[in-house]
């Protein structure tokens, strides 16, 4: 069954989602977390949700940006408000809606989704990190963003979406040297699958974290498009939850 889901946060905004759940008593859930410029509706994420809806496991995605404004602060629109910080703590609040709903929770992140969930540091039952971001202040050194009368837009391989400086501004607070610190401290099993024409930006992870799985998927890029990629991520993905994080 699907349905839109509104999970209220610690400061009175919603964060909207949909939940797959077969009614069924169901003990496994798997949260999946969009990247920066991702939206739930990306193949990569649609895909995915298939792939464990059928794996037997209930499903929750949901769009980190919203123009809910409260007080005149639209603090989940990407072009206005949302920071890593905010991001990792929105994450928290929907896990901890579905925590005593479920036998184990798994989470998986993809690209900024991914340094999401290192941030967050939640004591779920396992977790993925695909293609994650590892230097988030890499968008203002690698010239990634551009200015137009004074405002800071991403250009993602030729698409262009407006962001906020509160969020560069927050994002500089996550070196290769803080996210390290960050990863440090997870103990919970993690899976990392690198595309390997990305690995400029995330190679560091591996190691970094304590009881992990460090993979690079060979021709893959950022999104994994090469026709069957996705499938192969979520299968490995799919096999480190069952076999790793018992």
């Amino acid at each position: 069954m699907e349905k839109k889901l509104e999970i209220k946060t610690r400061d009175g905004f919603s964060i909207s989602g949909i939940y797959y759940n077969k009614e069924k008593n169901q003990k496994n859930l798997v949260i999946f977390l969009h990247g920066l410029t991702g939206l739930i509706d990306s193949y990569l994420i649609k895909r995915s949700v298939d792939f464990f809806y059928h794996k037997n496991f209930d499903v929750f995605v949901y769009n980190k940006y919203s123009d809910e404004e409260i007080d005149g602060v639209k603090k989940r629109a990407l072009y206005e408000g949302l920071t890593m910080s905010r991001q990792s703590q929105d994450l928290q609040d929907v896990f901890y809606y579905f925590k005593e709903k479920y036998d184990s929770i798994y989470l998986v992140g993809h690209s900024n989704g991914g340094l999401a969930i290192v941030v967050a540091n939640i004591l779920c039952s396992g977790q993925a990190l695909w293609d994650p971001t590892f230097n988030q202040n890499v968008l203002e050194e690698q010239e990634f963003v551009i200015r137009k009368k004074d405002l800071p837009i991403v250009n993602w391989d030729g698409q262009y979406y407006l962001i906020n400086d509160e969020l560069l501004k927050n994002s500089k607070i996550y070196t290769k040297d803080k996210v390290s610190e960050l990863c440090s401290k997870i103990e919970v099993p993690t899976k990392i699958i690198v595309a390997s024409k990305s690995t400029k930006w995330n190679d560091c992870y591996e190691g970094k974290i304590k009881n992990s799985d460090f993979e690079i998927l060979e021709d893959a890029n950022h999104n994994f498009t090469k026709l069957g990629q996705v499938d192969d991520v979520c299968q490995k993905t799919y096999e480190f939850f069952m076999n790793k994080c018992k």
